[in-house]
């Protein structure tokens, strides 16, 4: 027969481990008390608020200058230099006007999208909370860049090229910022909010860095270097104020964070 006084010690063994085994499970998968939660763009009220407001200020924009850019975009592509028999041929060349607030709006977009990056790229980052200090040091940065590009592209303009060239050029530019708003905002909505992986998220934004700069160089060159041996000109041109800018500008944001 067997042993009943061992069997009753052995239920009552695996009686008393299981509650034991239970309770340690149900403690391991407790946070840690005091332990900082890495900061997340989209559970970040900031970030959403200032996404919708940076919706309705690219929709404003939008409105107040579709004219514009209805006129100016279909001659994106068009060689304006055959109809400029004399330098004061100037009249159907329209002027940039204010384009600060397009600018800052861009400058915001640009700083976001690198924080996303830095983010996708490493998501301890911000573990010790919301870097606030690296988007605002972001956006400085960034202005900072676009008014010493402009004051560079304005020197360089006016002792070279005519002015109905510069009118042009700041349009074209003005034109690609508009255009890198109406991308990246749509983009960050998709990156914060669905979380793609990582090569989609940095595979896109190169995609269209490689494209702007390519779109940006055929216009510079139609504009300002057609003439033979021109092609020298417009690589040193274009490498000065576009390339080694942005270079400048990645280096900056590196640092800064």
């Amino acid at each position: 027969m067997p042993d009943t006084t061992t069997l009753h010690i052995d239920s009552d063994t695996v009686a008393k481990a299981t509650p034991a085994a239970k309770q340690t499970t149900s403690v391991v998968a407790q946070p840690v008390e005091g332990e900082l939660l890495a900061w997340t763009p989209r559970t970040d009220d900031v970030v959403t608020l200032a996404l919708m407001a940076s919706a309705f200020a690219l929709a404003l924009v939008a409105v107040r200058s579709w004219g514009f850019v209805v006129r100016t975009m279909s001659d994106f592509f068009y060689d304006i230099r055959p109809r400029r028999i004399t330098p004061g041929a100037e009249a159907d060349i329209e002027d940039v006007g204010d384009s600060r607030w397009l600018h800052l709006h861009v400058c915001f977009l640009v700083s976001l999208a690198y924080i996303c990056y830095r983010y996708v790229s490493n998501p301890d980052t911000f573990v010790h909370g919301a870097p606030y200090r690296l988007l605002f040091e972001g956006v400085g940065l960034t202005l900072a860049w676009y008014v010493l590009r402009a004051v560079l592209y304005r020197f360089i303009d006016s002792v070279f090229f005519e002015r109905w060239q510069h009118l042009l050029w700041t349009q074209v530019r003005t034109q690609c910022t508009f255009l890198s708003c109406l991308f990246l905002l749509p983009l960050l909505l998709v990156q914060i909010y669905f979380a793609p992986p990582a090569f989609f998220y940095i595979g896109v934004v190169l995609f269209y860095i490689v494209v702007s700069r390519l779109a940006l160089f055929m216009k510079c060159y139609s504009t300002f270097f057609i003439y033979p041996g021109g092609f020298i000109h417009l690589l040193l041109y274009f490498c000065t104020l576009e390339i080694a800018p942005l270079a400048a500008l990645w280096r900056l944001l590196e640092a800064a964070g």
